[in-house]
């Protein structure tokens, strides 16, 4: 939880420089892009990869509960 939370962080930290010069070396004369953020793009994006991890989270920790770590060997 406390890596994807970081991961969420980082990537908005890190992903809107990087979308600003990304966009900005694949631009050519003939083909222009809007350099504008969008916030609204960036929490949808945000809000999908948090569902995403609490539906895997929860599918993941509802099956280690029924493991008995006295038998942990055996799986």
């Amino acid at each position: 939880l406390v890596t994807t939370g970081l991961g969420i962080i980082l990537g908005l930290l890190v992903g809107i420089p990087a979308t600003y010069f990304i966009i900005q070396g694949v631009e050519s004369e003939g083909f222009m892009f809007l350099r504008k953020t969008y916030v609204a793009a960036w929490a949808l994006a945000v809000s999908c990869e948090v569902i995403f991890a609490l539906l895997i989270y929860s599918i993941s920790f509802s099956k280690i509960k029924k493991i008995p770590l006295t038998d942990i060997t055996k799986y």
